[in-house]
């Protein structure tokens, strides 16, 4: 049987260079869209005081751990820092 890795194979944030595993940070409204071969695994932090939306619901101050597969596009509005790892 073989193991298939899951990676990140795109990830386009408009007017944005972001590699996956780094930490971006974002202030208003972002459009994000990923496309994996796998799993994938998003993380919000948002700093205290703040509160952010994401696909209409509401993050308060604190990290919030999202898991995706395959191609999706998600519209975050707030502010705080996004991190895309791979996942299993």
């Amino acid at each position: 049987m073989a193991l298939r890795i899951p990676y990140i194979l795109k990830v386009e944030i408009p007017g944005q260079v972001y590699v996956p595993g780094e930490i971006f940070p974002f202030h208003g409204t972002l459009t994000i869209r990923v496309v994996s071969n796998g799993r994938f695994l998003l993380r919000i932090q948002i700093p205290p005081g703040e509160e952010a939306e994401l696909a209409g619901q509401r993050l308060g101050s604190g990290e919030h751990v999202l898991w995706g597969r395959g191609r999706m596009e998600l519209v975050l509005q707030g502010k705080g820092w996004l991190i895309l790892e791979p996942g299993g």
